[in-house]
């Protein structure tokens, strides 16, 4: 079962760190007045980034549009576009005048990349692969001209068919490059042909363009501090009655300078603003949205801090991360998704809580360090380890004197809840009556699992074996309670025994966590490392 070797990844912007980040970032429970706290991805290299577009491996593409070029940020190394890249290190793609002034980015279904310029009054087209786009001839790898004559053309994007739309702020207009002959919105449109689409009041000076699952088409005024939703069809939309082909209204409060518009999986409608540097978003349902709480169909700041002038649209990787440029500093934010969607609103009965876990219900554990307790916020209403619980009310499954200061809180893949407590001691709290690393225990009580050998436990984990893993905050250490006698990481183990994996390199770990894979991430607090094993 040999695994990684040991190696120390300094908190910077890199592939190998995203990844870390992803699964180590702690989650927290959300509060009403609290709001999403940004990490900064790329903190150099950029000059006043415009928009943002993620190709279908997750590589991030960005339009500088200070220093007329096209960047990507790679996922992995290799090429892209016929340029050597290197995962996770900012690399010029395309630059000269054919992204001068480059400011809309896009993909379509083929992978070609398309970009408008906002005083070059075009649309250019990075083709993937040799053949026609738009009636024209084109070249792999090479930029292309594909449409001229627009006015102070901003964004860019594709609706599900492959239509290509172009919002104009020069003339308050929307225009669209359509795929097929046919009508769009009410319009009759010519294959290969641009045409206007929409023009005038209530636009007012549009830069955001977005589509929802629906096709309806959304445009966020940067002039006029609202959001304008031409419909597909007659019905409602976020709770507001609209006429098919008819451009309404739809959002006019909480908007400064709106000037992109993002979809998330679910429907939710994220809106950029430069005004204000904030973010606000349109919920499709009530809940919690990157630890805000949300309500139906009521527009609202979502992210308050950690941004300086968000240009263009914002953007999502396939796990529900938004990422947005920052126009006004040069650098890219990244907001990570919570994973906490049932959980209530808390803003009390919680006192220096710890570790979390989740079982595989969804009902999420905290180890309460100050109030000596484990609080459960249950996705269901019934019985957990034997206390009566209510779905999405907060209550105590255990206080007693097994809690003491507990610190590290995990769930093994039976379902029974373990914490470490600042005495030294690791606790067990059976799901069932049997046998637990050889130790002979009863659903529902407590059982003091290791009583010696420990010093200030801070973190649990377990891997998919059944392993359980403990950092030690005391010993900068980080120790294992196999499941099975055999090799873990080179060293000989014995099943039901607390063996030290690691004793040197550490520095007040508190941050545990093992991944699909078995490799397990230390997160050390004195450090600021995050060390792999």
């Amino acid at each position: 079962m040999a695994r990684w070797g040991w190696a120390a990844l300094r908190v910077a912007g890199s592939a190998a760190l995203v990844a870390v980040l992803v699964v180590v970032a702690p989650q927290q429970l959300p509060s009403g007045a609290s709001t999403a706290s940004a990490s900064t991805l790329i903190s150099s290299g950029l000059a006043t980034p415009e928009a943002l577009a993620f190709d279908a491996s997750g590589d991030l593409f960005i339009a500088n549009y200070g220093d007329n070029e096209l960047s990507v940020y790679p996922r992995v190394s290799g090429t892209l576009f016929g340029v050597p890249v290197t995962a996770g290190t900012l690399t010029t793609i395309v630059s000269g005048s054919a992204t001068s002034g480059i400011f809309g980015l896009a993909f379509d279904a083929a992978g070609n990349l398309y970009w408008s310029s906002y005083g070059g009054n075009d649309v250019y087209v990075l083709p993937a692969a040799s053949g026609t786009i738009f009636g024209h001839a084109v070249t792999k790898d090479t930029p292309y001209q594909l449409v001229t004559g627009l006015s102070t053309p901003t964004r860019v994007r594709f609706d599900s068919a492959g239509n290509l739309y172009i919002a104009n702020y020069g003339n308050s207009s929307v225009s669209v490059l359509p795929v097929a002959t046919g009508t769009l919105f009410g319009e009759s449109v010519t294959a290969d042909t641009v045409s206007t689409l929409v023009s005038g009041a209530p636009l007012n000076g549009p830069y955001g363009l977005g589509f929802d699952s629906a096709g309806n088409l959304y445009i966020a005024n940067f002039g006029g501090n609202t959001v304008t939703v031409l419909p597909k069809a007659s019905g409602t939309v976020f709770g507001q009655s609209v006429t098919a082909n008819t451009m309404s209204t739809l959002v006019s409060t909480t908007l400064a300078n709106p000037d992109g518009i993002g979809f998330d999986s679910a429907g939710n409608l994220y809106i950029t603003n430069y005004g204000n540097s904030t973010i606000t978003v349109d919920p499709v349902s009530t809940g919690v949205l990157f630890s805000v709480y949300v309500t139906q169909d009521t527009p609202q700041p979502l992210i308050t801090s950690g941004l300086a002038g968000p240009a263009a649209n914002v953007a999502f990787d396939s796990s529900g991360n938004l990422y947005v440029s920052n126009y006004s500093n040069g650098t890219l934010s990244v907001f990570w998704k919570e994973s906490l969607t049932n959980v209530p609103v808390v803003s009390s009965g919680l006192n220096d809580p710890e570790q979390l876990a989740v079982d595989a219900s969804g009902d999420v554990f905290v180890a309460n360090n100050a109030n000596n307790d484990i609080v459960v916020f249950p996705a269901v209403t019934g019985t957990l380890f034997g206390v009566s619980v209510t779905a999405g009310k907060p209550a105590i499954i255990l206080s007693s004197s097994a809690v003491v200061a507990p610190y590290g809180l995990a769930i093994d893949p039976s379902g029974n809840l373990y914490w470490s407590n600042n005495g030294g001691q690791v606790y067990v709290l059976p799901a069932a009556s049997g046998t637990v690393f050889g130790h002979a225990v009863t659903k529902d009580t407590p059982y003091e699992l290791i009583s010696t050998g420990l010093s200030v436990p801070t973190r649990l984990a377990f891997d998919s074996s059944g392993d359980l893993f403990i950092t030690q905050g005391g010993a900068n250490s980080l120790s294992v309670l196999p499941s099975a006698t055999g090799t873990l990481y080179g060293q000989s183990v014995t099943a039901d025994t607390l063996t030290t994996l690691v004793s040197s390199g550490l520095s007040n770990p508190y941050g545990l966590v093992v991944d699909a894979s078995g490799n397990v991430y230390v997160g050390n607090r004195g450090s600021n490392t995050v060390t792999v094993l």
